[in-house]
């Protein structure tokens, strides 16, 4: 009989989930399907939340997986569309929020740290083995701002496809 490794558990910040570089969602997942409809739900219950000292955005299962080289890849089982609409966020604020021709600058200095932080340690959402992936955010942080404005003029599109 194979002896089995026993469970991890714990909890996450987000800050910890999404500066995590081994992250990586396996082939086998389906691609990003969030609509504005799921988007505006998320940052609703963040919204709801905010002066709680803690706060449980729901779970993330990974499948630790080690490789030839022996790095080692935390594949995302569960929790894969929020952790890539939080990175898409987080790119997004950088992008548009943050560096000297910003329009309307994050002004907190906490804040700005850990978008710094993140922008050097998040890994960029990627589905591996799938040809044409995510690769660079930047499409993807654009169309994300094209779907946010377009929303604001009342168009109910999705969000885009990993692959």
């Amino acid at each position: 009989m194979t002896a089995t490794a026993p469970l991890e558990k714990g909890i996450l910040s987000v800050r910890e989930l999404l500066g995590d570089g081994s992250l990586d969602i396996p082939v086998y997942q389906r691609p990003y399907k969030w609509t504005t409809k799921n988007i505006s739900q998320l940052f609703a219950d963040i919204t709801l939340h905010k002066d709680k000292t803690a706060y449980r955005l729901g779970t993330v299962v990974f499948h630790k997986e080690e490789d030839d080289n022996g790095k080692i890849r935390r594949n995302i089982v569960d929790g894969q569309q929020r952790t890539l609409s939080l990175m898409l966020a987080v790119r997004a604020l950088i992008s548009e929020r943050t560096g000297l021709d910003a329009d309307n600058p994050i002004t907190r200095k906490d804040l700005l740290e850990t978008l710094e932080t993140l922008g050097k340690n998040m890994k960029d959402p990627h589905f591996s083995g799938c040809s044409g992936s995510l690769g660079s955010h930047r499409k993807n942080v654009f169309e994300t701002k094209d779907k946010v404005q377009s929303r604001k003029r009342g168009s109910r599109q999705a969000f885009p496809k990993a692959c």
